[in-house]
């Protein structure tokens, strides 16, 4: 497990993480009161991207979510990140669709009933 990983755990701020260490890691929040999994963070390095790699970690995520009573998976992209407009396509591609935006990030939303 990372350093990150084991902060997330010790906070216990209902974060959790899914993590494979020096490949990838993504947070999320389970809202189990409005039955939503929050993708809070995802990080893959540059030498495993474009394998198909972020569509099964975002699968893992949704069948975790579904396991746990979610019925929607979201998460939100910075409008000024580097890659924004490839992360924007790569959530249209996983069936995201936008669902509302600030001045500063645009926010995204999947049913997953």
């Amino acid at each position: 497990m990372s350093l990150y990983g084991e902060y997330v755990r010790e906070i216990n701020c209902g974060r959790e993480i899914i993590e494979v260490e020096k490949v990838f890691f993504l947070t999320y929040i389970i809202h189990t009161d409005i039955k939503e999994c929050y993708i809070e963070d995802m990080y893959i390095r540059p030498r495993y991207r474009n394998g198909g790699l972020c569509f099964k970690i975002l699968k893992d995520v949704e069948d975790l979510a579904k396991k746990r009573g979610c019925t929607v998976l979201t998460h939100g992209i910075v409008k000024k990140h580097k890659n924004f407009m490839n992360i924007k396509t790569i959530s249209e591609k996983f069936g995201f669709v936008q669902c509302h935006e600030t001045e500063t990030e645009v926010y995204f939303a999947k049913d997953i009933t």
